[in-house]
């Protein structure tokens, strides 16, 4: 089983995303035995940039 989860910051610090090396956001996810996952790594806002959503699963709890 996968836990899904979003960081508003960090990941890319370049480009658009690297003004203050905050960065522009991942997605992510963390197994039960506490292995981290980084699924994106946004560059710029056509790719997500910021996010901030939760996850709804549409396959079942255990994909992200």
């Amino acid at each position: 089983m996968q836990l899904p989860g979003t960081t508003e910051f960090g990941g890319n610090t370049t480009g658009l995303c690297g003004g203050s090396n905050a960065g522009c956001g991942t997605v992510y996810s963390v197994s039960l035995s506490g292995a981290e996952h980084m699924l994106h790594a946004s560059t710029s806002g056509s790719d997500g940039m910021f996010p901030t959503a939760a996850f709804i699963s549409t396959s079942g709890a255990e994909h992200v």
